[in-house]
């Protein structure tokens, strides 16, 4: 006879069990599936387990971190991580296996190891990078020619963070004045929505056709999980196929952003973004005086042999070099308008193409439908020919004997009823005598 316990006996026994295999804590890695605080400050989370190949569920359990602990451990993990406790993490944590009568069994959470889920990050960050790569788009915004007087300056960024009005500042008011013209689009920089923030501001960026030399993303950094978002692969994607170049200073003091690494160029900094713009700026500023400079020693030591001639030398030379630069920052400015020109008409070509195709596929499509439209009614009026009752109606009929209809008089004997069907009504007949039929 098997053994007959009531339920509070039964879970008793249970919970022995329980705390007999379970006496210590235990590791345990899952990911988390619903999590919540409440008013008390006790954390509760449901863990599952899922299958790699079809994310089918495998297993699935309720854990809880009490409040007493809840808070350094939340902390110490943020702090190492620069993630938030949330759904779709995988965590690997410290448990305590325990059972109650009432309550059922529960996971109690002791501690959580970060390191597993900076690698897990990690991980994740990797496959990003190797996807970009094996595209091909990894490199292509860095191969963009970068000018050498970027003047003409799209912002993203939001109008009220600190590291927006740090960049305006640093290159409206620098040392040598340079005047640049500056345009601010503006976004979210944090949180769920600024991916696709970002990539709309840039979109509208692109609509102004050929108007900005180049592109920066600017921020004023934040903690490591404000910043998550510049690792995903959308944004990532869209600036390495951006055709203007991005430079990007997000504000990441220790770590590199993908969208850091595939931009044309990166700096830590907002401030630090609009130094290496000034620098471009010195740089062919000090290229100027250098040759100036050249040109005037020059001048002058010819001028010490032959001062007379040699001042219309001068005079001569000067000018010459100054219209020299100004040909060559005219043939400058023109390679850079027939270059951005030259991108602008292969980009309307490709979509006229795409235009051509998705009306040469919809033609085919619409000619294709009617066609089997026209198939489909010959093939009901070819049914509705063939129907019986239309033969019946051309006047003749149909035998049966015993419901099955009759090809064959030898299939028949004297004294048979047999049943004709007509076009209207039918006619019970019986045989008294018939002929066969012999091939």
């Amino acid at each position: 006879m098997s053994l007959s316990f009531t339920l509070s006996q039964l879970n008793h026994l249970i919970k022995q069990s329980i705390s007999s295999d379970f006496p210590e804590t235990c590791w345990l890695l899952a990911e988390i599936n619903q999590i919540s605080v409440n008013y008390s400050g006790h954390c509760y989370i449901e863990f599952i387990e899922k299958q790699p190949s079809t994310d089918k569920i495998l297993a699935k359990n309720k854990a809880t971190i009490w409040a007493k602990s809840y808070k350094q451990i939340k902390a110490r993990f943020e702090e190492q991580t620069g993630e938030t406790l949330k759904v779709g993490i995988k965590i690997m944590v410290s448990v305590t296996v325990e059972f109650h009568e009432i309550y059922g069994l529960s996971l109690n959470i002791q501690d959580i190891d970060p390191a597993y889920t900076i690698g897990d990050m990690e991980q994740r960050k990797q496959k990003i990078i190797h996807q970009l790569e094996n595209e091909g788009i990894f490199e292509l915004n860095k191969e963009l020619y970068f000018p050498n007087i970027p003047k003409n300056i799209a912002i993203i960024s939001s109008p009220t963070a600190a590291g927006y009005e740090d960049f305006v500042n640093q290159i409206q008011n620098n040392a040598y004045g340079f005047v640049f013209n500056l345009k601010l689009f503006a976004a979210i920089m944090q949180g769920n929505e600024a991916e696709n923030s970002i990539i709309q501001a840039m979109e509208k960026i692109y609509s102004y056709d050929d108007l900005f030399d180049i592109v920066v993303i600017i921020r004023g950094g934040g903690s490591k999980s404000d910043l998550l978002y510049f690792d995903s692969y959308t944004l990532a994607s869209n600036i390495c196929q951006y055709p203007i170049p991005i430079v990007t200073g997000i504000g990441h003091e220790r770590d590199t952003s993908i969208a850091d690494m595939v931009a044309n160029t990166s700096k830590k900094t907002p401030t630090a973004v609009a130094e290496f713009i000034i620098a471009k700026f010195i740089d062919i500023d000090n290229m100027l005086n250098e040759l100036e400079n050249r040109i005037i020693n020059s001048a002058k030591t010819t001028l010490s042999k032959n001062n007379k001639k040699l001042e219309i030398l001068t005079i001569n030379l000067l000018n010459a070099t100054q219209n020299f630069m100004t040909r060559r920052q005219t043939e400058m400015a023109n390679l850079l308008t027939k270059t951005k020109t030259a991108v602008h008409n292969l980009t309307n070509n490709k979509k006229k193409n795409l235009t051509l195709l998705e009306y040469k596929i919809r033609s085919e499509t619409e000619k294709y439908l009617i066609k089997q439209k026209n198939n489909i009614a010959m093939i009901e009026k070819f049914v509705e020919y063939n129907d019986h009752k239309n033969i019946l109606k051309k006047g003749y009929s149909i035998t049966r004997y015993k419901n099955i209809a009759l090809k064959d008089a030898a299939d028949l004997n004297t004294e048979a009823i047999i049943e004709t069907e007509l076009y209207k009504g039918k006619i019970t007949s019986k045989i008294i005598k018939h002929e066969l039929a012999f091939n």
